[in-house]
């Protein structure tokens, strides 16, 4: 009896420490991935979704947007004139990127959008 005893405290220990996403690390790691794709004036971030697939294993994705940008914007506007060539307005492009986020046992982790 006293065996099992010490066996069950020691599982129930390990299971205390080890390491896992918690529902705060989840807010805390999609708030991290819309912060770095927001850095471009020319992206804006329409959705992040990540769920635990494992303890340690989150998987989702991010929904981005980016401005539609006319080639010839680049162009000096002189030559522009001089060809006639007007500016368009071109359509957002929607992307979306499947995002991983992984913990390692010291509770530090790496998230990868591609």
């Amino acid at each position: 009896m006293r065996n099992t005893f010490a066996a069950l405290t020691i599982v129930a220990s390990f299971s205390a420490c080890s390491a896992s996403f918690s529902d705060e690390d989840i807010k805390d790691a999609q708030a991290s991935i819309r912060d770095q794709f927001s850095k471009s004036s020319d992206v804006s971030v329409e959705e992040v979704q990540l769920i635990r697939e494992s303890p340690r294993k989150l998987t989702g994705f991010v929904r981005l947007k980016i401005k539609g940008v006319d080639p010839l914007a680049d162009m000096d506007p002189d030559t522009r004139k001089f060809f006639n060539l007007k500016l368009k307005d071109h359509p957002d492009t929607e992307v979306t990127k499947t995002c991983t986020d992984t913990m390692g046992d010291d509770r530090r982790t790496i998230w990868r959008c591609e």
